[in-house]
């Protein structure tokens, strides 16, 4: 039936049904096998103070340098860059001795701190970095600039929206819902630090997390770190969650300002 002349067209909706027969069926690609996959988003989490900021910027750094992840030394990686969200620790006394330490080509890391808004006048405001819809479609242009094959969010809690609640599973899901489909479009690992909240001991280890479950419902790979069993001086990153291989826990230390695997 045509539409009438002078009839005001109407806005309709059709249901999306996909024949998973059509759909090419991929395998799971790593940038740290079994730990951090790409296209998909990883948290890695646990109680303040346990090195989660330092191994995020060890594997930052290994990819800068293209050396191998750790216990993956035979396998190739593609040196490239990585771009770090972390608006609460100071750059020139914090992560940037960190990144130096773990011998990262400092050229190949860069630090997002925002947006340089220009007026009519040409008059210029920055404004901090909130993880919205129009922030993280502005991110996708950021990352495909500097070609980037790891972006790590630290302390998320602190740039959720100020309308959203972080305890909220259905406000928080539709941000992680397009964190999700960042990570996907360009097959690269993103990567969300959280602590662990104070009255976590005694609850299962994916309800420990600061925010709704909805944080760890959909992250791909979750992983955890804490102090080994027995040992403070030694630290260990087991695999909570994931949808990939069955890896053994990393363990590691801290020396100064880097962390450093324990064979």
């Amino acid at each position: 039936m045509t539409q009438e002349k002078g009839a005001k067209a109407r806005a309709t909706t059709r249901s999306a049904l996909v024949a998973i027969s059509t759909v090419e069926m991929k395998p799971i690609k790593w940038l740290w096998p079994g730990r951090i996959p790409l296209g998909m988003l990883t948290i890695i989490e646990g109680p303040p103070k346990r090195g989660k900021s330092l191994v995020m910027l060890d594997i930052a750094a290994r990819l800068t340098m293209g050396r191998m992840m750790p216990g993956f030394e035979a396998s190739p990686i593609k040196q490239t860059s990585a771009i770090i969200i972390n608006p609460e620790d100071p750059v020139g006394c914090v992560v940037g001795p960190r990144l130096e330490a773990a011998g990262a080509d400092r050229d190949r890391v860069f630090l997002h701190r925002g947006f340089v808004d220009t007026d009519a006048q040409g008059r210029e405001a920055r404004r901090g970095l909130v993880l919205n819809e129009e922030c993280i479609a502005r991110l996708k242009f950021d990352i495909l600039a500097v070609g980037a094959r790891l972006v790590i969010v630290d302390a998320i809690m602190g740039l959720l929206p100020a309308d959203k609640s972080s305890k909220s599973e259905q406000e928080t899901s539709s941000i992680f819902d397009l964190l999700a489909r960042l990570a996907e479009s360009l097959g690269i690992s993103l990567v969300i630090g959280r602590h662990w909240s104070k009255g976590a001991p005694g609850r299962p280890s994916f309800e420990r997390g600061l925010g709704s479950i909805a944080f760890t419902g959909v992250a791909r790979s979750v992983l955890q770190v804490g102090h080994y069993p027995g040992d403070k001086a030694r630290r260990v990153i087991g695999v909570g969650a994931s949808n990939g291989l069955d890896v053994d826990p990393w363990e590691f230390r801290i020396v100064g300002r880097q962390v450093e695997l324990l064979a």
